[in-house]
């Protein structure tokens, strides 16, 4: 039998077997792929086995193995982020699961080695002299249509999105609740600023709201200007260049997120701009570090990141650790502890200056600490969750635990997808009181219910990490905003829209799920996607030999492991991600081309 014969025959066998495994009516509760009746099973069947024998062949034992490492994870994914979009278990077995899991990790792969070997096709681009003499009219005009089209929104939408925390920030400036770190205070102070700004001003808070929308967008569209200048200068081919802006400024999506009261945006802004700069760091370390401009073009935008974000800080030393393995390990070995000597220096001191206004300073001004049971959301869930679904298991002390650290209506408004019903009757005093003891209770608990925590877990991030259909994307948009009562409302900001048409427009994408029509659109929308296209550049990065770039995706990794731990999926939350979607798509397709060069 001939090579060629031998690799149908396979591809064929593996072909089948991966449509029969996802689509088996006898394993699976219901189909992953589509129903076994379907007149589309042999075509797809086909189709597989023709994706099989380009992907697999001819065979490289290291690009499979690459492929196949991400596949899993990717096949497990989707497993699990069906069974928690429809909130059924698709595999009620351990074989069904594990030959489902195999079937949809062959695909996955199938499609990653397929993409590695396209990838090889792709020409390297490198700075030229076009792109070399982009200057400041570039520069002004790309910055005045980005602005243009936010402005648009901006107006439709006047003074700007009083939406999600920040009726509850102004009370501690103009209401009677204590001033707190609960919301990065640089945001407080940014928000309430404004506000009395154009009451001093113009006699009127909406003019302040106004005021602070309109920096709010200016520097966002100035950001975005200045990234998607920068990959002019580094020669990305126009095509990318445009996507990215129709991606950034022309998405009415993102134009509503960017116009929201919350600090995700102006963090987002922050994390974008470190993100790139700590790409040139990776790239080429040597110039970096002799570059003043980019040292404090990145330590700036980190330090910001941090002072809009709690989690920020968190972020940056998750993010500190792999650069400086990365400067230890600096294939020049001659400057390898130099290298990683000025990092710890420069991360060390930003840490510290970062840890000492957000604490001793604050304190001093009187500000309080934030509640900690906002960091607390998964391990209240999973105690709620035992408490409703298997009582049976607690002992009669760990109940009266659970019920005195949560209050009673609080346990009964328990939902599994969002912490914030169990989490308003959270008694933090009683975990401060001892703090060994709740841990305790939790880790014992857990022992003795492994799969409810785990489920509890799953269920209150799955929006994260599964680009199918959506969970909190639309819903958790407040466009028409939110704590608009007096009691909240304080200096009754309205809604007073200069285009009322776009506004009317603007809502009702914001609160109808118009986009998940479009399939390609409804993928790149989906707060999931940064991360399986993270996911997609890491791999690439490994293929091409170019791991430097983890450290830069290591940022990525870090927010987005932050977000797992939150008390629901939301669409703001995921903003900083959704903004660093055409560096990481730069990534992936070119890698550090252009970045050494220029």
């Amino acid at each position: 039998m001939t090579k060629i014969k031998r690799r149908v025959i396979w591809a064929a066998i593996a072909a089948y077997a991966t449509v029969f495994f996802l689509t088996s009516d006898t394993l699976l509760a219901f189909p992953l792929l589509m129903e076994p009746s379907s007149v589309f099973c042999l075509p797809v069947t086909a189709g597989i086995a023709f994706l099989y024998l380009k992907a697999f062949f001819p065979f490289d034992r290291r690009r499979i193995l690459i492929s196949f490492v991400s596949g899993i994870l990717m096949g497990l994914m989707f497993i699990l982020g069906v069974r928690y979009s429809v909130n059924e278990v698709p595999a009620p077995s351990a074989f069904s699961f594990l030959t489902a899991l195999l079937a949809a990790a062959l695909l996955f792969s199938a499609f990653i080695s397929l993409l590695l070997k396209s990838l090889s096709l792709v020409p390297a681009h490198t700075g030229s002299a076009a792109a070399e003499k982009t200057g400041v009219k570039t520069l002004a005009a790309l910055f005045a249509v980005t602005f243009a089209v936010y402005a648009a929104a901006f107006l439709a939408v006047y003074p700007g999105i009083y939406s999600y925390d920040a009726s509850v920030q102004v009370l501690q400036f103009f209401g009677d609740n204590p001033v707190t770190s609960h919301h990065p205070i640089l945001h407080t102070l940014f928000l309430c600023g404004s506000l009395k700004a154009g009451e001093v001003l113009f006699h009127s808070y909406q003019a302040g709201l106004a005021l602070y929308s309109l920096i709010q967008i200016t520097f966002m569209a100035a950001v975005i200007t200045f990234v998607l200048y920068r990959m002019v200068r580094r020669n990305v081919p126009n095509w990318l260049v445009i996507l990215s802006w129709l991606f950034l400024a022309a998405n009415p999506y993102m134009q509503v997120l960017a116009l929201l009261t919350t600090k995700d945006v102006l963090f987002g802004a922050f994390f974008l701009l470190t993100f790139d700069f700590s790409i040139d760091m990776v790239s080429d370390p040597e110039r970096f570090f002799s570059s003043r401009i980019m040292q404090a073009g990145f330590f700036l935008s980190a330090f910001f990141s941090c002072l809009f974000r709690n989690q920020g800080i968190h972020v940056f030393i998750f993010f500190s650790l792999f650069a400086l393995v990365f400067f230890i390990r600096h294939k020049n070995s001659g400057k390898a502890r130099k290298l990683a000597l000025r990092w710890t220096i420069c991360a060390a001191a930003l840490s510290a200056v970062y840890l000492t206004l957000n604490g001793p300073v604050l304190t001093a001004f009187g500000v309080e600490k934030g509640d900690a049971r906002e960091m607390l959301s998964v391990p209240m869930q999973q105690l709620a969750r035992v408490w409703h679904e298997a009582p049976e298991s607690l002992t009669r002390e760990e109940k009266a635990y659970i019920e005195s650290l949560i209050l009673p209506e609080a346990l009964d408004g328990y939902v599994r997808v969002n912490a914030d019903p169990v989490k308003s009757g959270f008694q933090t005093n009683v975990v401060k009181e001892d703090p060994l003891k709740f841990v305790g209770t939790w880790a014992g608990i857990g022992a003795k219910e492994p799969l409810i925590y785990l489920d509890s877990f799953l269920m209150g991030n799955w929006g994260y990490w599964y680009p199918g259909e959506t969970q909190y994307w639309i819903s958790y948009i407040m466009f028409d905003g939110a704590f608009l009562e007096d009691e909240y409302n304080v200096l009754h900001i309205f809604r007073n829209s200069r285009f009322p048409w776009y506004n009317n427009y603007l809502r009702t994408i914001s609160l109808t799920p118009e986009f998940e029509k479009i399939p390609l659109l409804s993928l790149i929308l989906n707060q999931a996607f940064p991360f399986w296209l993270m996911l997609a550049a890491g791999t690439v990065s490994i293929y091409r030999k170019q791991t430097c770039l983890l450290v830069s995706l290591s940022l990525i990794l870090g927010y987005w492991g932050t977000l797992l731990l939150g008390p629901v999926t939301g669409v703001r939350y995921a903003f900083p991600l959704m903004l660093c979607v055409p560096l990481l798509f730069e990534l992936f397709m070119y890698g550090t081309a252009g970045r050494v060069e220029n």
